[in-house]
């Protein structure tokens, strides 16, 4: 795990009574906890790029686990071999396994053919459990081939921890001014809903999904998170 030095997060709850399957967290019984971005797998050091708030440090609170490992472009030059992009890894953190009425239902990552590159732990594939929807974004990875990062939710269940995702281009003339796939917990919007938590994670997307595209411009993968 990579950590950081300072005060520990004030989000962590104990002694909550919570039904089996649900984790105690930020005063609710949830069943995600979180996301976070270290450095990808080509980077020669471990790194903590984007923080998860739930423990102010790259890692889960207690009781949830790491999804599998995501790897994606970002900008951080890191390896330094194509300027100024690297490679990123990218978590969800949630439970062990999926409790009945849970918000959040995994996260899968399909690769540039399309084939299942990492599984969702609730399915063992590339897919959402029964009674969720998934929504897909486009990310960057080899030669610029899109990626596609899903992230499942259940509609109908009550909102706790898990408040949506969406993908925001730096460049305005990607989908909506920018907005390249909304959050479907939130209207549709680019925004995460009032009153919960922003997690942004760097990416990068092109224009089309074709190898060397020119007009690369980074983006962000947003998650929002109750507390």
């Amino acid at each position: 795990m990579w950590t950081r030095s300072g005060p520990a997060a004030l989000l962590l709850t104990t002694g909550c009574n919570c039904n089996p399957g649900f984790g105690a967290f930020a005063g609710h019984c949830a069943v995600f906890g979180g996301a976070l971005a270290t450095n990808g797998d080509l980077c020669p050091q471990p790194a903590c790029r984007t923080e998860n708030p739930a423990t102010e440090e790259c890692g889960c609170p207690p009781g949830f686990i790491l999804s599998g490992r995501m790897n994606l472009l970002d900008t951080s030059s890191c390896p330094g071999n194509n300027p100024p992009y690297g490679w990123e890894a990218m978590y969800f953190c949630h439970v062990p396994s999926l409790p009945a009425g849970a918000e959040f239902g995994g996260v899968y990552e399909r690769d540039e053919n399309d084939a299942c590159a990492v599984a969702n732990s609730f399915t063992g594939g590339c897919g959402c459990p029964a009674g969720f929807n998934a929504v897909e974004m486009p990310v960057a990875g080899s030669c610029w081939y899109w990626r596609k990062v899903g992230v499942c939710y259940n509609a109908a269940a009550t909102r706790t921890t898990f408040h949506g995702t969406y993908l925001q281009s730096d460049y305005s003339g990607y989908g909506s001014g920018g907005c390249v796939t909304g959050n479907p917990l939130n209207g549709g919007a680019c925004a995460c809903p009032p009153d919960t938590r922003d997690i942004p994670i760097r990416s990068v997307l092109g224009p089309d999904n074709s190898c060397n595209s020119n007009g690369q411009y980074g983006a962000f993968v947003h998650v929002c998170m109750g507390y």
